[in-house]
């Protein structure tokens, strides 16, 4: 059985608001955390980790506050002919309205269309691991056919070439396809080596998994060039937070359509923060999927933002200047949270990992979700967010796949019979 460090205390249970979610939902959510229930030792740990992510979100805040000088450098850039950010941010609040209508009036399946079937994808040549003489490693990588789902935005978008180059990291073993974990980062921290360590990749690599990192849009080789900073542009405004979740959607989807047509009959999403509410996204559009782990997951964005001291005065403060005002901004980030739409996966094969001791994500947010997933396990454990590390998330997780048979070769046999 899973083993839980923390447990919702029964009075205090937390249910989905009812739909439009977004205008239901309490909007002081994020000032306070959800009671739990755990030994005095566990409780200890947990106000350590918690100490740790306290001091990120102190520097955060001082950087935060700089936002308007680099609002006023954004302008300034844009009078000398670079101005396409420029553009972006100045347009935000008008294009947002795009994405409440588009929310209102499609369905899951026609907001996260699915991508074309036979794009080529480029594989490097096979690479040995570096901690085991068994399998190897290959680069993936093909030219996105995504386009933005607001058509004003498409030329902005594509703007950054970079970006438009899908790639993942590959593990394999010898001998033919495996069952296979895509492994979705989360802001900034998209390195495989870090990855590795927060997800215990290497182990899951033992067990006898494929894995399969994938790179979200802005990070690592898909950032801009200026500002150097992996992942900024994704949080360039509300409008293009959707694109980047859409986008990341579409193209892990065409991984998918790979692995299916090397003959994989398996796979599995699991992320972290950014990556968790990908993951979480990709439960309600992909039935191939035999499990989805969200791990911290950002569930409702707005709401986790007010979270950051800094960046909530700013954001709280943008309706003066012509911006969105927080009910409108979670209005426009709902088309997004997977609170919002339906997974298509049996709930036995979702899970939810949190941390008691998480300051950078709304716990009762999670809480809502796992009701929403029909009351899908939640499984707490004694880490902040900038400290997911350690055996117990690793023991959980691969408890998780034991019970739901994820990787049998009986289910394999019967899969392939059946396709």
């Amino acid at each position: 059985m899973i083993k839980h460090y923390g447990r919702d205390k029964p009075e205090k249970h937390l249910e989905m608001p009812e739909h439009p979610w977004w205008e239901n939902i309490d909007p002081n959510l994020h000032k306070s955390s959800h009671p739990f229930e755990a030994n005095i030792c566990s409780r200890l740990l947990v106000w350590a980790t918690m100490l740790l992510d306290l001091m990120l979100l102190f520097c955060l805040s001082a950087l935060f506050l700089l936002m308007p000088l680099g609002l006023l450098l954004t302008r300034i850039a844009a009078l000398i002919g670079f101005n396409n950010e420029w553009n972006i941010l100045r347009n935000d609040a008008k294009n947002a309205a795009f994405y409440r209508d588009l929310n209102a009036k499609k369905t899951t399946a026609e907001i996260f269309i699915a991508p074309p079937k036979g794009v080529t994808i480029i594989e490097s040549p096979p690479k040995s691991l570096p901690f085991q003489s068994e399998g190897f490693i290959t680069e993936l990588s093909f030219n996105s056919p995504f386009e933005t789902l607001n058509p004003e935005l498409r030329a902005s978008y594509a703007y950054y070439k970079k970006n438009n180059t899908a790639h993942a990291h590959h593990w394999q073993h010898e001998g033919g396809p495996r069952p296979t974990i895509i492994i979705i980062h989360g802001f900034i921290v998209s390195g495989v080596g870090i990855n590795d360590a927060i997800f215990e990749a290497r182990s899951l690599f033992h067990q006898g998994f494929n894995i399969l990192f994938y790179l979200q849009p802005f990070h690592g080789k898909k950032r801009v060039t200026f500002p150097y900073v992996s992942g900024l542009h994704f949080f360039f405004g509300g409008s293009f937070v959707n694109e980047c979740y859409a986008h990341s959607v579409f193209d892990c989807r065409i991984f998918l359509d790979h692995l299916e047509g090397k003959g994989v009959t398996e796979v599995g999403v699991t992320g972290v923060s950014l990556g968790g509410l990908a993951s979480g996204l990709l439960a309600a559009v992909e039935p191939r999927l035999q499990f989805s782990v969200p791990r911290m997951p950002m569930v409702n964005l707005a709401d986790n933002l007010l979270l950051w001291p800094g960046l909530a005065l700013f954001l709280k403060t943008q309706k003066w200047f012509g911006g969105l005002t927080i009910p409108e901004l979670r209005h426009t980030l709902a088309l997004t949270s997977p609170l919002t739409h339906t997974p298509v996966i049996a709930k036995e094969r979702l899970m939810i990992i949190g941390g008691l001791g998480d300051k950078l994500i709304c716990d009762k947010t999670i809480r809502i979700l796992a009701h929403h997933w029909g009351d899908c396990p939640v499984s707490w454990h004694r880490h902040g967010h900038v400290s997911p590390f350690g055996t117990s998330n690793g023991r959980v997780f691969q408890a998780f796949l034991a019970e739901i048979n994820f990787g049998n070769s009986e289910t394999e046999k019967t899969q392939e019979t059946e396709h």
